[in-house]
């Protein structure tokens, strides 16, 4: 939010039209950001053909989360857009603030998701039926 309060000010000049653009966009990317998130908990990756949402626990691939991040961008850019044109009336604006959010945010939200792909909070335990665990009854 510290980020797109700033980018309005820079193009408007205006700091009460910057903080009303964060003060709702705060609002907004809590929303989107919880959908896209839930949309991507059901995406499997692509290397494990027997994975169900409870395994999915262990590291996302960089791939993974740069294509999340761009993904994520893309949703919050045009938000941005959007609220920054309903705030100022002006095109110009809204278009100069989304196009430099989408540019610099993949970079932070790659970097963000990277961390947390490190923090076990909030994950579930892997799951492993005995038979993987022991494939071979000899042993």
């Amino acid at each position: 939010m510290i980020d797109t309060v700033l980018l309005v000010f820079i193009f408007t000049g205006s700091l009460s039209t910057a903080v009303s653009v964060g003060g709702i966009e705060l609002l907004t990317k809590v929303i989107w950001y919880y959908g896209h998130e839930r949309l991507w908990a059901h995406i499997p990756p692509k290397n494990n053909k027997h994975a169900r949402v409870e395994k999915w626990l262990g590291h996302h691939t960089r791939m993974r989360n740069m294509i999340k991040a761009v993904s994520w961008r893309f949703i919050g850019a045009l938000d941005t857009f959007f609220i920054t044109l309903l705030v100022t009336g002006q095109l110009a604006i809204g278009g100069s603030v989304g196009s430099t959010e989408l540019v610099t945010k993949i970079v932070l939200y790659y970097l963000h998701e990277r961390a947390w792909s490190h923090i076990s909070w909030g994950k579930l335990p892997l799951q492993v039926k005995e038979e993987e665990q022991n494939p071979d009854p000899s042993l």
